[in-house]
């Protein structure tokens, strides 16, 4: 089962859904609606799929406006009202809508192929750098923490790691942190924690530098030298810094 994080909208699907009304949309386990775009003028609303499996994922983006009826945005350069792509395994894609006649509003939706179950965030920015991230549900996977980072543009990720398990003789290093790119090639590994520690925080690029300039996500397990560990303790905080500015992506 493919598991995506989507940095604003999602929904899946076995199959894609019939491009219609959205209110006549059925509301169903394998489909999302997100609620509000902005495009044109001072706003530009950017939707990050994430990857999380090892395998690749089909999906389609459609745009809506408030009366529930396909409309045409700048969807990556493109004037179109819906996009379909192809996320490879570990990898990430933005989909970034704006708009070049006025303010356009309106809902989103996203179809996935296969049986699909995926937590969404969705990206908000104006002309004057504000910007903020909405994050509407979280599916944890058992044994792994996942999250996204954003080095480009000059910006850079910081993260915090809590481990809550019980300390014991090199316990501190149990944790391991595997960082891809949004093409899905592995960066590098580090250590999440340094010896008798259970939290740190720290830049991403002093950590691995491979992750300077770049976007992705990144793994974070505990090692397989400690099968013993059969409970989730483990507690992961990212934010993207640029400038003064903060934005949470976990």
């Amino acid at each position: 089962m493919y598991r995506i994080l989507v940095c604003v909208a999602l929904l899946s699907s076995a199959v894609f859904g019939v491009d219609r009304e959205t209110g006549k949309r059925q509301a169903a386990d394998a489909q999302r609606i997100i609620p509000h775009f902005a495009a044109g003028n001072e706003w530009t609303t950017t939707v990050r799929l994430i990857n999380f499996e090892n395998a690749s994922a089909i999906f389609k983006l459609s745009v809506f406006d408030s009366k529930g009826n396909l409309t045409s945005v700048q969807i990556n350069g493109s004037t179109a009202s819906s996009y379909t792509a192809t996320i490879p395994p570990r990898g990430l894609l933005d989909v970034v809508l704006t708009s070049s006649s006025g303010l356009k509003t309106g809902m989103l939706g996203i179809d996935f192929m296969g049986d699909i179950r995926l937590p969404f965030t969705v990206f908000f920015k104006t002309t004057a750098q504000m910007e903020g991230a909405v994050s509407y549900e979280e599916y944890p996977d058992q044994w792994l923490e996942f999250v996204q980072f954003d080095n480009t543009n000059g910006a850079s990720t910081g993260i915090a790691l809590a481990d809550l398990r019980p300390l014991s003789t090199g316990y501190g290093a149990r944790i391991e942190v595997t960082c891809y790119d949004h093409l899905g090639s592995e960066l590098g590994t580090f250590a999440g924690l340094g010896g008798g520690e259970q939290q740190a925080a720290f830049d991403l690029g002093s950590k691995l530098s491979a992750t300077r300039g770049a976007k992705g996500l990144c793994t974070f397990a505990y090692r397989s030298d400690y099968s013993s560990i059969t409970e989730w303790d483990m507690a992961v905080l990212s934010l993207q810094f640029k400038g003064a500015n903060f934005l949470p992506l976990k």
